[in-house]
């Protein structure tokens, strides 16, 4: 149901608020996946909205959010950092738009470890958040250094690897069939729809390795 979502609002053209929208509905996933890990919380998508009972656990989805918003923000900067540092070793190899691009991609491959160790020693404050518990960036660091290889080894072989390899194989099959952003036929949509599913799987398995983290340095001893 969220590829399908997603897809419709992309075909909708909502211009720059359908980033915003897709990270929303993405952070509903991840958040959603926290709660039904660590809770036991079982929710289908009719739930989402809806009002709960006086006597069930009031859930606070803003703190969520916000964190995750920022920390996107956090990466986005931190890309474009070595995006300008970098750029001018590209240039040599490509030019216009390809040197962008490829400058952006290298700034990324670059990023993305940095933010794998980040989220090893902090990110069980989104589960936390989650859960209403203690968000406190010392008590994530804390679990976060108890667990840290492990979960950063869950983070690259489950959400870096597959995110990587689901983005190389939705480049190749966009330009195996010559299209681009500005196509609309059903083929594009069948392959947005295909790229967002994958990118939901990442999201889950993103969240999955973080309430991992946050479970065994909280709930239970480690083996």
């Amino acid at each position: 149901m969220f590829a399908s979502l997603t897809t419709v609002l992309e075909e909708i053209d909502l211009g720059t608020s359908f980033t915003g929208l897709k990270l929303v509905l993405s952070a509903v996933l991840a958040f959603y996946c926290h709660r039904m890990l660590l809770v036991g919380d079982d929710f289908g998508w009719d739930q989402v909205f809806a009002k709960r009972d006086k006597n069930q656990d009031d859930i606070k989805f803003w703190p969520f959010l916000w964190r995750l918003f920022v920390s996107t923000l956090l990466f986005i900067i931190m890309v474009s950092v070595i995006y300008f540092l970098i750029r001018g070793f590209v240039t040599p190899y490509a030019q216009g738009a390809e040197a962008v691009f490829l400058a952006y991609l290298l700034s990324a491959i670059i990023a993305l470890p940095l933010a794998g160790v980040a989220l090893a020693l902090f990110g069980t404050v989104f589960p936390a958040a989650a859960i209403n518990s203690d968000t406190s960036l010392r008590s994530a660091y804390n679990r976060g250094k108890q667990r840290f290889l492990i979960t950063l080894w869950r983070l690259f072989f489950g959400f870096f690897c597959f995110t990587a390899v689901s983005m190389a194989l939705y480049v190749a099959v966009i330009r195996n069939f010559g299209l681009d952003t500005t196509d609309t036929g059903p083929v594009y949509y069948l392959l947005s729809f295909a790229a967002t599913l994958a990118g939901s799987f990442s999201t889950l398995l993103g969240a999955t390795a973080l309430s991992l983290a946050y479970e065994e340095t909280t709930f239970k001893n480690p083996f």
